[in-house]
């Protein structure tokens, strides 16, 4: 997942206030997906069942990442930030980023009827 950040200088401020650093590149998006990374990306590597997003670090540095955070240390050019979880980065960035908006939020789940809602 890529998702291209639209109001870039609110996203900016956001992450220098949660990394509490006032230097940091200029996002232009955020990737989950080390694939999908494109120049000036926030890419967040994710610990699943079969994958670690922390092995495709520096397929995404190559492809462009400006910023990466990460559980485990890294041996690269870039300065990454050392975070706990990488799963929790990504729920604290997304709740404080769903703060900037007034519109209900509405969850379909379930096993069943979701792809025909």
């Amino acid at each position: 997942m890529r998702i291209n950040i639209r109001e870039i200088e609110k996203f900016n401020s956001l992450l220098k206030t949660k990394f509490q650093q006032d230097t940091l590149p200029q996002i232009k998006g955020v990737a989950l997906d080390s694939r999908l990374v494109q120049q000036d990306d926030f890419f967040i590597p994710l610990k699943g069942k079969a994958i670690d997003g922390h092995n495709h670090i520096a397929s995404a540095i190559e492809s462009g990442a400006a910023l990466v955070v990460s559980e485990k240390s890294s041996d690269t050019a870039m300065p990454i930030i050392k975070v706990d979880s990488t799963w929790k980065i990504l729920r604290d960035l997304t709740l404080e980023w769903r703060r900037n908006f007034s519109c209900p939020f509405i969850g379909i789940t379930g096993t069943n009827g979701k792809t025909t809602t």
